[in-house]
């Protein structure tokens, strides 16, 4: 899990990502507009807003967290420019909550 106390910024790429992109895909995507910073997390979504993937930056080390919504989607700004909400930032690099849910399907849910 994420330690917010160290976060100093979160910074969140607008637009569907390729989430075939690994770490070091999405590092390029950040070195193009900056350098990556320690203490700074990085939210790419995927194109059905269902994935989330975090870069976690720090002083000697880079993670890469994802998370996948069952039921919902996660509210996304489609366009650069478009803000998105500190609480929603937050909310999804907690613990990854879907924040715009579906219903869920009715009928069996298990695969077993």
């Amino acid at each position: 899990m994420i330690d917010l106390a160290t976060v100093e910024r979160v910074r969140a790429y607008p637009g569907a990502t390729d989430m075939r992109l690994g770490q070091y895909g999405l590092r390029k995507l950040v070195m193009e507009d900056e350098e990556p910073r320690p203490g700074t997390l990085y939210l790419f979504c995927s194109k059905d807003r269902r994935r989330i993937r975090i870069l976690e930056v720090g002083d000697d080390f880079v993670w890469l967290h994802e998370c996948r919504a069952r039921f919902g989607r996660f509210k996304w700004p489609k366009r650069k420019g478009e803000p998105i909400e500190r609480p929603t930032m937050l909310q999804i690099a907690k613990g990854c909550v879907a924040i715009d849910p579906l219903p869920k399907p009715k009928g069996k849910t298990s695969l077993f």
